[in-house]
């Protein structure tokens, strides 16, 4: 085989590679040889194809502005999903589809606003076992806040969970679907402006911890 002919494989072997999403990623194992991805600061632009049998996907710091239906359908024993500091300003029906083993969700620092524009309704279904949710610091803004419909059809859907992060506005957030999360223990405020009253946290019953710090009252 001469030289010509080896260099022609090689490069093209090493473009496809280059190509593939999976390759763009970084991956390591925990000392329990646990498999983790980083896919932090890539500059994607839509969610990556990834290895499989990944615990842990860090997706932080991209450009990715849409969660397409099904795209964790492979991922079925990942707990713990990082997609803060993108431009995600829609989660389609079906977004977190295979994802059941989902503990942690962080979905800081984006373009979301609480309504139906933003969140799919019952997008948050799949995710039964998840205790950890960061929506907090979103770039929508208040003036599109629906917090009924938000409380009722995205929120209510998390029967387990235990400790969110939230932005908070004169618009009471914590509406009747907050009733649903008999687990929820702990709120911490992100972007806060309240009007505070004996019915603000009046939905949310069992939480024991409430971090309003950083909150215009």
């Amino acid at each position: 085989m001469n030289l010509l002919l080896i260099l022609t494989i090689v490069t093209t072997v090493y473009g496809i590679i280059s190509q593939r999403t999976e390759f763009q990623c970084s991956y390591w194992e925990d000392r329990h040889l646990n498999l983790h991805a980083n896919c932090s600061k890539r500059n994607f632009t839509s969610i990556p194809v990834v290895l499989s049998g990944i615990v842990s996907l860090d997706l932080s710091g991209n450009q990715i502005k849409v969660v397409h239906n099904k795209t964790f359908l492979n991922l079925s024993n990942l707990w713990e999903l990082n997609l803060s500091f993108n431009r995600i300003e829609w989660l389609e029906i079906g977004a977190f589809l295979g994802l059941e083993s989902l503990e942690i969700l962080i979905l800081r620092k984006n373009s979301l606003a609480y309504n139906s524009r933003h969140f799919s309704k019952s997008v948050f279904q799949p995710l039964k076992f998840l205790t950890y949710l960061d929506i907090s610091l979103q770039r929508g803004g208040f003036e599109e806040l629906n917090a009924t419909w938000f409380s009722k059809y995205v929120i209510s859907d998390l029967p387990n969970l235990q400790s969110i992060e939230i932005d908070i506005s004169r618009d009471n957030v914590f509406r009747e679907g907050f009733l649903s999360l008999s687990k929820l223990k702990k709120v911490k405020a992100g972007f806060c402006v309240m009007d505070a009253n004996e019915k603000t946290f009046s939905n949310i019953p069992h939480v024991d911890q409430i971090d309003i710090t950083d909150c215009v009252i």
